[in-house]
């Protein structure tokens, strides 16, 4: 079930930037949000390229990725970070952008990519995450590591 999210302050803020969706995905944890899998979500993770990408540059706070080091944009008190690439070469902008998942207007990351992205990086705090989105697709429980 895929819930309105013109309610949620963050995707408020998100709007109110006038981004291109063309431009950009919203990745990390809150497609799930928007497919009603999570009800956590304390920020959003922006994939983005073009007009969206230059308009974090010029109006973004400077900062770190916690995970590749790659430069990010915060927009928003920090609570929007906007990179060029997501978490590793392997993901392409280009590709991510283009298999974007439409709702409520905004593009976000299709659940088998933030599947992959968190088997990939197996975080403490994924592990729910991973149990709920193999049991959203079906598939069985992966082994324990």
């Amino acid at each position: 079930m895929v819930i309105s999210l013109c309610h949620h302050p963050l995707f408020r803020q998100l709007a109110a930037l006038g981004l291109d969706t063309r431009d950009y995905v919203v990745f990390g944890s809150a497609p799930m949000f928007a497919h009603n899998l999570t009800e956590r979500l304390h920020d959003l993770d922006v994939v983005a390229r073009g007009e969206a990408l230059r308009y974090a540059e010029t109006h973004g706070v400077p900062g770190t990725g916690s995970v590749t080091g790659d430069r990010l944009w915060k927009l928003c008190d920090g609570r929007i970070e906007v990179s060029e690439r997501w978490v590793s070469p392997e993901w392409d902008t280009d590709d991510l952008i283009s298999r974007a998942e439409l709702i409520d207007g905004i593009p976000f990351a299709p659940l088998s990519d933030v599947l992959k992205y968190k088997l990939m990086l197996r975080r403490a705090k994924d592990g729910e995450d991973i149990r709920t989105l193999y049991r959203r697709t079906g598939a069985p429980t992966p082994p324990a590591e």
